[in-house]
């Protein structure tokens, strides 16, 4: 009887401790996982607005083209329909409440991209090298969220699995007009 009570609480123990490897082998697959894809995440928006920075020919003036959270310009892009390059508006724009950040094009909605990531874009900061009205280059902040979290649950964020990435970048562009082509002629 001794016997089989010890067997009983070995096979207990051996079978508990099996789960807990399996567990934390899953939520740490799970963490790597979620890491993984927010890098990928992170790593399309980056490029995404590298190339569209680097074609940048010239800012689109007005209130809220050009701010902490909204990026707007004149591009050299290719038209998808008939392949020719020609200069087209793009407009990247980083909306709070919804942690989306989207790229348009033309101001065509149907094309609208938000890079499968609305709820995971925690912050996105816009800034030029000095001001807006003499830009020479631009430093742009990211900070993405492995979980969609909606706003107002920041909370929830230190108990979910995964992690948050952020990165800063300077782009220049290379397409730029110099600032002699803004001056008015005699």
């Amino acid at each position: 009887m001794v016997e089989i009570m010890v067997v009983a609480a070995l096979s207990s123990a051996i079978l508990l401790s099996a789960m807990v490897v399996m567990s934390r082998t899953g939520r740490t697959f799970q963490k790597g996982t979620d890491l993984m894809n927010t890098q990928v995440l992170l790593e399309s928006i980056v490029t995404q607005l590298r190339d569209d920075v680097r074609r940048l020919r010239s800012l689109v003036p007005g209130p809220g083209s050009c701010d902490d959270h909204h990026l707007t310009f004149q591009a050299w892009l290719r038209d998808a329909a008939t392949g020719d390059l020609r200069l087209r508006k793009v407009a990247w724009a980083f909306d709070p409440q919804t942690r989306t950040l989207t790229r348009r094009i033309d101001d065509d909605v149907a094309g609208q991209r938000d890079f499968h990531g609305p709820g995971q874009v925690v912050q996105t900061l816009f800034r030029p090298d000095k001001d807006w009205n003499d830009f020479r280059s631009l430093t742009v902040v990211i900070q993405v969220n492995a979980e969609r979290i909606a706003a107002g649950r920041e909370e929830e964020r230190a108990t979910k699995a995964g992690s948050r990435l952020a990165i800063t970048c300077q782009f220049q562009p290379k397409c730029q007009e110099p600032l002699s082509s803004f001056a008015s002629t005699p």
